[in-house]
């Protein structure tokens, strides 16, 4: 067997990311669907229901979680709650895309 690619998802429905190499922890592969978007009542955001939501890229840069998105000047910076290498994160933005 040989792997063409290998693809995290920081956020999940969001935008994948190309890897070179990867880590794997007890829960897979290290990053994948760290994050993930709610609405304001708690409930999941799919990409099904929300298709832009495919468009936006992510990227934890320190205790910051950077969001990408095409129709976006520039990218929303989150600070994330306390969240460790490894860990789900938490951060919340009223940002409309």
């Amino acid at each position: 067997m040989r792997i063409k690619g290998l693809y995290r998802h920081p956020l999940k429905s969001g935008r994948p990311v190309a890897l070179s190499r990867a880590s794997f922890d007890h829960f897979g592969l290290r990053g994948d669907r760290a994050f993930m978007v709610v609405d304001s009542t708690g409930e999941f955001v799919t990409g099904r229901k929300h298709p832009e939501l495919a468009r936006v890229q992510a990227q934890r840069v320190g205790h910051e979680l950077h969001c990408r998105h095409p129709k976006l000047d520039q990218a929303l910076e989150l600070e994330l709650g306390g969240a460790e290498d490894g860990e789900i994160g938490r951060a919340s933005c009223r940002e409309r895309v």
